[in-house]
């Protein structure tokens, strides 16, 4: 599974439109794509920045001539511009649906190229079954591009309480990452504003069930 993440940067009075016109138009147009994995908004209001993730079962699918004609028509609406980032959806967990609110962060990790061998393993395989065992984030994602030995750590959550109370685990398990060559230079807060109904599918990561 793969993802295009679309950042629209705009004019924040736009941003409402913004996502109307994605929730409307963009959406119907992603889900019915061939090789869809459905789509999820979410928008730092304070800024104006809408990211839009289209999830796909093979990166040429997300740059179909109308899905790029929908991009054009959203960066003209928003009166800004707009990047396109592609990644691997590496591993990823979902606990439940969140709903319009949820608490979106997106952490930007940097991984030392020569031990990527080391790294994506110790993102998919260790830091997000122990974030998302204990923590219980709503979602959880491991995101990687290898040909920039970038990744994101991305979670989602039912509302800030939940996040904050999260943030002590979080910051232990970054620590942890510098030993394998994983180094977090970013983060980044949203409010999620919508989701496919059946959820987004993608590299499911099993979990053994929580303890007493």
């Amino acid at each position: 599974m793969h993802v295009r993440m679309n950042t629209i940067f705009g004019d924040r009075d736009k941003t409402a439109a913004v996502l109307d016109y994605i929730e409307g138009r963009d959406r119907a147009v992603v889900e019915a794509a061939l090789g869809t994995g459905g789509l999820a908004t979410y928008a730092d209001w304070d800024s104006g920045v809408v990211v839009a993730a289209s999830y796909w079962d093979e990166p040429a699918h997300s740059s179909e001539a109308v899905l790029t004609e929908v991009r054009r028509d959203v960066e003209l609406l928003a009166g800004g511009t707009v990047t396109a980032e592609q990644y691997e959806v590496t591993a990823r967990v979902w606990h439940s649906r969140p709903g319009r609110g949820a608490i979106v962060l997106v952490h930007g990790v940097q991984l030392e190229s020569a031990r990527l061998d080391d790294a994506v393993p110790f993102l998919s395989g260790v830091l997000l079954p122990e974030l998302a065992q204990y923590e219980r984030p709503c979602i959880a994602e491991i995101l990687v591009d290898r040909d920039s030995s970038s990744a994101v750590v991305l979670t989602v959550w039912e509302n800030e309480h939940v996040a904050g109370d999260a943030s002590p685990a979080v910051e232990a398990l970054r620590a942890r990452g510098v030993e394998h060559g994983v180094k977090f230079v970013t983060t980044t807060r949203y409010t999620l504003f919508g989701v496919s109904q059946g959820g987004v599918p993608g590299v499911e990561l099993w979990l053994p069930p929580l303890g007493p």
